[in-house]
């Protein structure tokens, strides 16, 4: 008589020991089989189990709510990154025709930065200013020495101080061969914040011109004379 409702009483106490932690581990269970899911790469995990308790239901929608943001975030920084990526090849494209252009051309390029020191050169200055091939690098004191030079440095010194935002002259640059007649335009480089943290100084070889003007003059001088002496 009492061993009969002792057996009932144990197994109905282990048939609910055994339902309630069914019921407690299954959700825990599919939470963490998604948990591992989101660890392996796979986005939009979601978990469903519709049975239980409102705090487990509240859980799970937890969970589902947090793999939807990951995911939606996953895809924010994937096209961010592929913006970035196409960004920086059109600014290396930019970068490369600017380099061809300023090779190609027969104008003289000079870049400073607004310490003074000179962050690009172009053949065509370095020809016509007789610069050094390491000039980048080094303050504008040290590339532009000597008459004529000189004069460039001042004028982009001056434009450095923002007492002026152009500088035109034209100057001369003795050579070997024959004396240079250059035309130099210094202009700021405006930066972010309309700041003026560097200068550029084009350079453009009017010897040709000087020559032909030359050439023209005494050509002007010799008709004269023979009309004179005629």
């Amino acid at each position: 008589l009492y061993l009969f409702p002792a057996l009932l009483i144990l197994f109905g106490a282990v048939w609910l020991a055994l339902y309630l932690a069914r019921r407690i581990t299954t959700p825990l269970r599919l939470v963490a089989e998604g948990a591992e899911r989101i660890a392996s790469g796979e986005r939009g995990v979601r978990v469903d189990f519709p049975t239980g308790s409102e705090e487990f239901r509240a859980l799970i929608a937890s969970f589902n709510r947090m793999s939807e943001r990951l995911a939606r975030s996953e895809e924010e920084v994937e096209f961010s990154r592929a913006g970035l990526v196409r960004k920086n090849q059109e600014l290396e494209e930019r970068r490369r025709l600017t380099e061809t252009v300023l090779e190609a051309v027969g104008t003289g390029i000079v870049v400073v930065d607004q310490e003074g020191t000179v962050t690009a050169a172009n053949d065509a200055a370095a020809r016509l200013l007789d610069l050094d091939p390491g000039a980048a690098g080094l303050p504008l004191e040290r590339v532009l020495r000597g008459p004529g030079r000189e004069e460039i440095h001042a004028l982009v010194l001056r434009l450095l101080s923002g007492r002026v935002s152009r500088q035109e002259r034209e100057v001369v640059v003795p050579a070997r061969e024959r004396d240079r007649h250059l035309a130099v335009t210094v202009v700021s480089l405006p930066g972010s914040l309309g700041s003026a943290p560097g200068a550029v100084v084009v350079v453009d070889d009017l010897t040709p011109l000087m020559r032909a003007q030359k050439v023209a003059a005494w050509g002007e001088v010799a008709r004269k004379l023979a009309h004179e002496v005629k």
